[in-house]
């Protein structure tokens, strides 16, 4: 209609299937992720866990779709932060529920309850175990005076970033997963800005995923090998950042046991 040139322009077109209705949240609509994402899903829905034998969690499927050998979810950025939106929502749906559960509410009002809730500050500790919630922030820092109380002063401060430009062996994977070419070490080496930004670019769960794996074994197979490289470690704090250009970003602390200065 809107093509044929007879349409007479002076007309207006109305569609508001969404009128009078309220706005469902994303764990109401059981199809947002299905209508939001189509060519990803196709217009095909998950199985139900009534349909399973087993329940499944909804944060296990994002890591089964995440790691799935179809890297159509891990290579959409607006689907990853849909699922994370998703995933917060529900684990903050779920502390409030078991906050309002945890004590008897027979023959009290519910505006008694949630006085008590602000009086005692629970609502503020029940997200403790929410990652970069203020009160799991908190606990981080508690942890760490408590280390350092104990320990002293950390040895060493470390900052590693990743050097996913460099990495020829990631290119390699991304090559593979992404280009469906097994590139040799020459062209690895060879290849231009534009190309290595756009394969780090496509895959950013492989790219995570990899440091992730780097700086465990540089931790475990280098600085806590037999060999001591600086010293015995007695203790460590990782942190793990993100910086603007997306890639991860780790401030280690170190505890050397009997260091020398």
């Amino acid at each position: 209609m809107l093509c044929n040139k007879e349409y007479d322009h002076s007309q207006v077109l109305t569609f508001a299937p969404g009128e009078n209705q309220q706005p469902l949240s994303l764990l109401q609509d059981d199809d947002a992720e299905y209508l939001a994402f189509p060519s990803i899903f196709c217009g095909q829905r998950r199985p139900n866990n009534s349909e399973r034998h087993h329940p499944v969690h909804y944060s296990d499927i994002c890591k089964w779709e995440l790691r799935s050998v179809d890297r159509r979810v891990a290579s959409s950025v607006p689907n990853i932060f849909f699922k994370l939106k998703k995933v917060e929502m529900q684990n903050i749906k779920n502390k409030v529920s078991l906050a309002l559960r945890r004590c008897k509410t027979v023959g009290k009002k519910y505006t008694e309850k949630r006085d008590s809730l602000v009086k005692l500050d629970e609502g503020y500790h029940i997200f403790r175990t929410l990652r970069n919630s203020p009160p799991y922030l908190e606990k981080r820092k508690k942890d760490l005076m408590a280390m350092i109380r104990q320990l002293g002063f950390p040895t060493y401060f470390v900052s590693l970033s990743a050097a996913d430009t460099r990495w020829t062996d990631l290119l390699g994977v991304l090559g593979k997963l992404i280009d469906n070419k097994h590139y040799t070490e020459d062209e690895l080496q060879d290849m231009d800005w534009a190309n290595k930004t756009r394969l780090i670019q496509a895959d950013p769960i492989t790219c995570v995923r990899f440091f992730d794996n780097r700086l465990q074994h540089f931790m475990h197979d280098v600085l806590k090998s037999d060999l001591h490289p600086i010293g015995k470690i007695q203790d460590s704090f990782v942190r793990i950042e993100f910086q603007q250009r997306g890639s991860p970003h780790a401030h280690i602390m170190f505890w050397i046991q009997e260091c020398a200065f």
